[in-house]
């Protein structure tokens, strides 16, 4: 493996571990990680989720006997008293086990055993039983994150096709073919080698300090498996104007609009063309 795919494996794991890490400060902010209770109810719903997706990165890059280790890990030291897991304890090993994975990636690199990484499968499509889940993605296919402004979705769906002939999945327009909905968006997701996750004010959120409003819980997951998949350079964040950000995606780069994704067309044609998806 090149020093190039190490470092983007780190910044995979890291994002991972960012996101964990949000969701354990969210859950002892509200008062849900006090004596170890739990995280959010909204994070306890992501938490499998976000476990399988940190799974998958580390069995594609690093083995399934890594991965293995990762889910015993979590769901061993992730235990609480009289031997039931507890959600927050399941997080916070879960971000320390891939917190050491980026540390070993980035100091003693010769210590891990890798397979093939996981980006060379945009190009190179694998033969074999997983040769459905490892196919290779199409370079014009895009998947559109996205909550409840599906005019927006829409919008971008069709600006894309139309100015720039790229292939946009809305999730909610695929046939689910009897897959359960994480096994429809993962096989759905995979097919697509670039992401845009439209972050708008869909859920209110009701504070000591006040009322803010934020994206829907899927919508940060989607992006966090996005990350992890085809790392940052090859995600785009649209935030609508009014949304507050989760605090792990702070700092995150972004194209803010007011209304409409039509506004920000000429950065969105930028950010295609930064990433080779478009001359």
């Amino acid at each position: 493996m090149t020093t190039e795919h190490v470092e983007e494996l780190a910044q995979r794991l890291q994002s991972q571990a960012e996101i964990a890490r949000g969701m354990i400060a969210r859950g002892t902010k509200s008062g849900y990680g006090k004596a170890g209770v739990s995280l959010t109810p909204g994070d306890e719903q992501l938490l499998d989720r976000w476990i399988n997706a940190t799974f998958c990165i580390i069995r594609d890059n690093l083995g399934q006997n890594e991965a293995q280790r990762f889910s015993e890990a979590v769901a061993e030291y992730g235990r609480f008293r009289k031997g039931r897991l507890c959600s927050s304890n399941r997080c916070l090993v879960g971000a320390e086990f891939i917190e050491s994975l980026v540390r070993i990636c980035r100091e003693f690199p010769s210590q891990l055993t890798y397979t093939e990484p996981a980006l060379s499968r945009l190009t190179a499509p694998k033969g074999g039983s997983d040769a459905k889940r490892d196919a290779a993605a199409q370079p014009t296919q895009v998947f559109l994150i996205h909550g409840h402004d599906e005019l927006n979705a829409l919008k971008l769906e069709k600006h894309l096709r139309d100015n720039h002939g790229l292939t946009a999945t809305i999730l909610s327009d695929v046939a689910g073919k009897g897959r359960t909905l994480i096994e429809k968006f993962e096989e759905e997701a995979l097919k697509a080698a670039y992401a845009f996750a439209l972050l708008t004010p869909d859920d209110e959120v009701q504070t000591a300090g006040g009322q803010y409003a934020q994206a829907r819980p899927n919508v940060a997951f989607e992006l966090g498996w996005f990350y992890g998949r085809l790392g940052r350079s090859r995600v785009c964040v649209l935030l609508k104007k009014g949304t507050r950000l989760h605090s792990d995606l702070d700092g995150i780069n972004r194209i803010e609009f007011e209304g409409s994704v039509d506004e920000v067309a000429t950065e969105i044609e930028r950010e295609l063309r930064a990433s080779a998806l478009i001359k």
